[in-house]
């Protein structure tokens, strides 16, 4: 185990001795990633941003929230976010976005915000997740602080994508 970048995809859990599950990888890798931009450095280093990326559309819900997630720390990186932004990512933020799982949504809006914030991304979270965007602003979600964090990110891309796409 790596103690800075936690256990690694083929890692046994230290204290049950068990091997570590696949949402527990992601989830480390999420944490880290919003460490610090070293730390996304440290996690890029380790070549496993293609082995995120090829889950992105398999597993269940929680899975998907997860590399979502970490997909979502990762893409901040100024040096080597474009080696996990794709349209398919692009594409399954938006979907998450209309999808019933709850939880979901917030990671999914907070990449596209990120994205919709770079100039280079804002057309395409605009021809793909503009109208999911939008929907988020008319829903009620769960819980108050969960569907205020949600509307903020929202919020956010859209006035990005108002300012970074001209007509």
């Amino acid at each position: 185990m790596n103690p800075d970048l936690g256990p690694d995809i083929n890692a046994q859990n230290d204290i049950t001795g068990k091997p570590v599950k696949r949402i527990e990888a992601i989830l480390c890798i999420w944490s880290f990633a919003n460490l610090s931009e070293e730390k996304r450095e440290e996690i890029f280093k380790t070549g496993c941003g293609p082995n995120i990326l090829s889950l992105v559309d398999r597993g269940d819900v929680e899975d998907k929230f997860a590399i979502m997630g970490a997909i979502s720390a990762l893409a901040q990186s100024d040096k080597h976010g474009h080696e996990v932004i794709s349209n398919k990512v692009i594409s399954c933020a938006a979907n998450m976005l209309m999808g019933d799982h709850a939880r979901s949504k917030l990671p999914a809006a907070s990449l596209l915000a990120n994205l919709a914030l770079r100039a280079e991304y804002s057309g395409r979270v605009a021809d793909v997740a503009l109208v999911p965007l939008a929907s988020i602003l008319k829903e009620n979600g769960p819980g108050w602080a969960q569907t205020q964090q949600l509307q903020v990110q929202v919020a956010t891309a859209i006035k990005s994508l108002i300012e970074n796409i001209v007509v």
